[in-house]
């Protein structure tokens, strides 16, 4: 069994081309602006809408919750926002959690990010936290983020059909994960190869941007959405 307070001190992670920074209430324009983006919403099946002060009073509160990991993505060389990483759900007893990450907009597609941020988030819960199992939900009509996780070594386990009901047309969600045990990490060494990482136990100084939060079970209780949703929109 693992801490409950699993995530507790949480780290900057680097990579190559992309640093994760914890998320703070300072982000708040940015994420707030996101949650009108019409993309964001269908690729995160996204029904409910949200007042202002619901959205400041999830970011303030965030960091008060140590059985969950939530990170702003940023570009190395100059610090610009991408989009935001999740560890959700966590099963201490069990040692398995969810994961999900979100890029904004087409103009980071195609540029290797989502699968640099998926390969540092993977590395840090099963080398730093421990844990067995990492699994994630993704819609049928986002390929691009299941290329991204099978690259990534996440395997396909199941179908629930007719998940997601968008615009007049039911849509099937994949589930999917990887085990620390698995082959893809085994033959790495038990990291990804490809992926120059180094963890720093720096705070985030609020400087940095983020667009919308992940499911809490402390957080008010919302709808599906970018603020609740397990589901990743993009990945590359």
């Amino acid at each position: 069994m693992l801490a409950s307070d699993a995530f507790l001190d949480l780290p900057v992670l680097i990579g190559t081309s992309v640093r994760l920074e914890p998320l703070t209430e300072a982000v708040f324009d940015d994420y707030w602006a996101a949650l009108a983006d019409p993309e964001v919403n269908r690729l995160t099946g996204t029904h409910a809408t949200f007042e202002a002060e619901q959205v400041r009073a999830v970011l303030r509160h965030r960091r008060e919750q140590h059985d969950r990991a939530d990170w702003a993505i940023l570009r190395q060389h100059d610090g610009a926002f991408l989009g935001e990483a999740v560890i959700n759900d966590f099963d201490p007893h069990n040692e398995s959690a969810n994961y999900r990450i979100w890029l904004g907009g087409p103009a980071h597609f195609g540029r290797g990010y989502g699968t640099e941020v998926t390969r540092l988030v993977v590395d840090y819960a099963f080398d730093r936290i421990g844990l067995h199992r990492l699994e994630l939900e993704v819609f049928a009509f986002n390929p691009r983020a299941r290329r991204v996780y099978e690259k990534c070594g996440f395997q396909l386990e199941g179908t629930l059909r007719d998940a997601l009901l968008w615009d007049g047309i039911f849509i099937d969600t994949y589930t999917m994960a990887i085990l620390r045990t698995d082959p893809e990490r085994a033959g790495t060494g038990g990291h990804h190869s490809g992926v120059a990482a180094s963890v720093s136990s720096a705070t985030i100084n609020g400087t940095f941007c983020t667009r919308y939060l992940a499911r809490s079970g402390s957080s008010p209780p919302y709808t599906t959405s970018p603020l609740t949703s397990d589901k990743t929109p993009y990945g590359n």
